[in-house]
């Protein structure tokens, strides 16, 4: 809540003590994931006021594409991505022939993803009524052979469904030490939504006082760091050439290899042994992405490596990241109480 205590005495003797507390259960939870609860200023009184905001007036930016996990539990899905990726025509460059796919797969996907969460939803409620209605016969009477092999269909239908559901409640949370597949979809629901609260900045102390409004915040963040990151003209720092030992030197055989063309091999490896989970940049996929289609875009991806070695890559129309401030403690409100993350495009 911002506060150690609620109330106080105000007195030369002062006595302090926590009166308030706030608890929720899971059900509460999930129905406000926005939820807050913050101390607001006490003035005089003895009591301080606890102000709870459900979240349900917070407006959310729009939306950015990111790929996800369950997308690979569909059967259609990769079927799907390699008729997209191969449809789609050479452009004039290499960049311009990734950047054609990859705006085509977001655009596709995205789409898709909607309609079938829309239908996993129906098809949820359907399943569950029929499995119900299965159940309710069977306190009554003997079912049939092909009740009971329905029911066991039905039973598939609803575990196929719950584990999609868990695989994407589990990558919003960001939770690493459960494993996927033991029906703990609500508990990453929880953890994400606590992760959410913990994150979003309600309010931002900048030189002109308190901004509340996201544009505001955000205006004060930049300003922040092109004041950090400013150019500043400094005297010229010369290292002559005695400054390394000679077995400290980079030998001639080590800068051959330095200065070598990428090779497949080392741009798979490198690629299957970053960390499959972890958040995108700005393009929206992940490495999740890149290994489980490494053969169907590597020769896309080598082409601008190539590019890229030979100087002929436009690097500005990728060098991009999302910015991302991670509060380094509770009720953070000034921005040098924030680490920035950035997240780079793979």
């Amino acid at each position: 809540m911002g506060r150690k205590f609620t109330w106080s005495n105000n007195q030369d003797n002062l006595i302090m003590s926590l009166l308030d507390r706030v608890f929720c259960s899971t059900d509460f939870d999930l129905k406000f994931p926005l939820a807050t609860c913050r101390a607001l200023p006490k003035g005089p009184s003895d009591h301080t006021p606890v102000l709870w905001d459900s979240g349900e007036g917070f407006l959310f930016p729009k939306s950015r594409f990111k790929f996800e996990k369950w997308w690979l539990q569909h059967d259609e899905f990769k079927h799907a991505v390699t008729d997209l990726w191969d449809s789609i025509p050479v452009g004039d460059s290499h960049i311009d022939t990734w950047q054609g796919k990859v705006r085509a797969f977001r655009k596709k996907f995205r789409g898709w993803s909607a309609n079938i969460e829309a239908a996993n939803r129906k098809k949820k409620i359907e399943l569950t009524a029929e499995f119900d209605t299965l159940d309710r016969l069977s306190e009554e009477q003997n079912l049939s052979t092909s009740q009971k092999e329905r029911m066991d269909e039905v039973m598939m239908g609803l575990n196929k469904i719950w584990a999609m559901e868990g695989t994407k409640a589990r990558q919003r949370s960001r939770e690493k030490h459960i494993k996927e597949g033991d029906r703990n979809a609500r508990y990453f629901q929880t953890v994400a939504n606590q992760r959410r609260r913990k994150t979003t900045i309600h309010q931002m102390v900048g030189p002109e006082g308190v901004a509340t409004e996201t544009v505001d915040i955000q205006r004060i963040a930049t300003d922040y760091y092109k004041n950090l990151f400013r150019y500043e003209k400094k005297e010229d720092i010369n290292i002559n050439d005695e400054f390394f030992l000679e077995e400290q030197k980079v030998t001639e055989q080590e800068n051959l290899a330095l200065e070598a063309p990428f090779t497949e091999n080392e741009i798979k490896k490198a690629v299957l042994h970053s960390y499959a989970d972890g958040a995108p940049g700005p393009d929206g996929l992940s490495f999740m992405f890149y290994q489980c289609f490494w053969d169907l875009i590597k020769k896309d991806l080598m082409n601008m490596f190539d590019d890229f070695y030979s100087d002929k890559l436009d690097i500005f129309r990728i060098n991009f990241a999302a910015i991302t401030l991670v509060p380094k403690e509770n009720d953070a409100c000034t921005m040098n109480k924030f680490r920035p993350i950035s997240l780079l495009n793979c």
